[in-house]
């Protein structure tokens, strides 16, 4: 509980507030590569789609 009966913060609030943050950076650092990975095979399938269509011309 963050708050105690005289209405102060326990003693370990931030540093429970800092751990999750960490945590939370570790676990999400991964998601702009997985993300960019995911646009380039997205460009890469538009320009194949786009030559494909172009060549049937």
């Amino acid at each position: 509980m963050a708050l105690t009966t005289t209405g102060l913060l326990d003693a370990d609030y931030y540093e429970r507030g800092i751990a999750a943050r960490k945590q939370s950076h570790r676990i999400l650092g991964g998601i702009i590569s997985a993300l960019d990975e995911v646009e380039e095979q997205a460009d890469r399938l538009l320009a194949e789609l786009l030559e494909f269509i172009d060549s049937d011309l």
